[in-house]
């Protein structure tokens, strides 16, 4: 029915915290073929795994590919239909297969989110609530956690894209569209992408609340990179996102005059991100094309409203 992937990387001070019952819950629900992809750790990981869980499938990468490959990794290794993309630190709360598998029967759906609850110092917020618009030359990729406060959020509401912490996809459509683009490797912007294909293509990505994971956000990320180098990654990927998938020509146009404000102010972040980007583009290959149902405006429009709660 369903395959669980989980990547990890340095992770094991994670796994002790969040594995045990995760693999309690899924093994409740007969979700049993579990897959670990370990990237290339150096922190004894393996010894863990394989003295704590012998019967998962562990594997390792012999060297660090980034979260997007490892998934893919994984994809290639899953048994059932269905993939189940869990983040290590992902703590599942409560679960109902048995509504994803129904949402994933409909030909139009392309994955499906579950509700993931980041806690903060003094909040939680729902990050599985996403929104996006075009402004200022920019596309805006925004968490949108005010909606659960309206009559806007409901079950099998339509998000902008599936958070690649932890989001179901069947492993046709996920080996079809290629699975994570390894342009945006080590990490952001490949779970956006992914959905963002889908969405051109006449598919939607959608919100289940019968499904529930506590996220620690960064926790992998925060010990391993420094926060000027992940902002760094983050704004060089965001460039690559929209050079990548925007087509439509107005959009463009306003986009290569924001290039030009921002380097003629010396804006040195986005300057190094997009020498960064234009190196990166050249390794940009070829994927399967796919009739564009939507267009990025047709595909921003589903989400005005929810953009004007923000």
């Amino acid at each position: 029915m369903i395959s669980v992937i989980i990547p990890t990387f340095n992770g094991k001070h994670i796994l002790e915290k969040t594995l045990q019952n995760n693999i309690a819950v899924l093994s409740k629900y007969g979700m049993n073929d579990i897959i670990i992809i370990d990237d290339a750790s150096t922190d004894n990981t393996a010894s863990y795994i394989q003295s704590s869980f012998p019967t998962i499938n562990y594997r390792a990468n012999k060297t660090n590919l980034g979260f997007g490959q490892t998934c893919n990794q994984g994809a290639k290794l899953a048994k059932e239909r269905i993939l189940f993309f869990l983040n290590n630190d992902m703590h599942i709360k409560n679960a109902n297969p048995k509504t994803i598998v129904q949402y994933l029967r409909n030909p139009k759906i392309f994955s499906v989110v579950p509700k993931i609850i980041r806690k903060t110092t003094d909040k939680e917020i729902n990050e599985a609530l996403t929104t996006g618009k075009w402004e200022g030359g920019w596309f805006s990729a925004e968490l949108c956690p005010q909606i659960e406060q309206t009559g806007l959020c409901t079950e099998g509401m339509n998000v902008l894209w599936a958070c690649g912490g932890a989001f179901f996809i069947k492993r046709d459509t996920f080996i079809k569209y290629g699975g994570f683009d390894p342009l945006f490797s080590p990490f952001y912007f490949e779970d956006l992408d992914l959905s963002y294909r889908g969405w051109k293509s006449g598919k939607k990505t959608i919100y289940t609340k019968t499904f529930e994971c506590t996220h620690m956000h960064q926790a992998t990320i925060g010990k391993l990179f420094d926060q000027k180098k992940v902002d760094h990654i983050h704004r060089t990927h965001h460039y690559l996102f929209i050079w990548k998938n925007i087509h439509s020509k107005p959009y463009i146009i306003h986009h290569i005059m924001t290039i030009i404000i921002k380097c003629l102010s010396m804006q040195i972040r986005d300057i190094l991100a997009i020498i960064s980007a234009v190196i990166k583009k050249t390794s940009l290959k070829n994927q399967t094309q796919f009739p564009k149902v939507f267009s990025d405006k047709q595909i921003l429009s589903q989400f005005k409203t929810y953009v004007d709660v923000l």
